[in-house]
């Protein structure tokens, strides 16, 4: 995908272009879906990415990503093609059309040791031998610590828990 590249050339089957325009038409669809579906239908047309980029009001480097994705997953998409029923068809398309997955730490808390430190930080620090009457993070990182909850985290991954509302 360098700059200057002619543009990947779409082929679609009659099966995949009805699933495109029934992604495009629903509204069930979710929007990011409906528009790869779009970028994918104008492309089969042989629209240019220009255009496209121009008709749909977005990025250009967007259209010709997607453009590009299909492309790479022409063997996906025959295997696919032998698939009889529509569903498992249906969601094929949309995993083509998904995001990738992205890179990035991994998650190093579970939900429930989450849940746990939460609870923690509502309960009195009294009751667990300190002589504070609100918790700290500091502190609060110290207990879930020393109650074996977590092995180690730090005072402002506490505060990150307790600050973002979401357990």
């Amino acid at each position: 995908m360098t700059q200057g590249r002619k543009a990947e050339k779409i082929k679609l089957t009659e099966r995949q272009e009805i699933i495109l325009k029934k992604i495009v038409s629903t509204r069930i669809a979710e929007h990011r879906y409906h528009q790869r579906a779009s970028i994918i239908l104008r492309a089969a047309k042989e629209e240019s990415n220009p255009f496209i980029s121009n008709e749909m009001n977005i990025n250009r480097e967007f259209v010709r990503r997607w453009r590009w994705r299909w492309a790479q997953n022409k063997e996906i998409l025959s295997k696919l093609e032998i698939e009889e029923e529509n569903k498992t068809y249906f969601e094929g398309i949309l995993k083509v059309l998904s995001d990738v997955p992205r890179s990035g730490h991994p998650i190093q808390f579970t939900a429930e040791q989450v849940c746990q430190i939460v609870a923690v930080a509502c309960e009195n620090p009294q009751d667990s031998g300190h002589i504070l009457s609100h918790w700290g993070t500091k502190q609060l990182a110290m207990e879930v610590e020393k109650r074996g909850i977590v092995k180690s985290i730090s005072s402002t991954q506490v505060g990150r828990f307790l600050k973002s509302g979401r357990y």
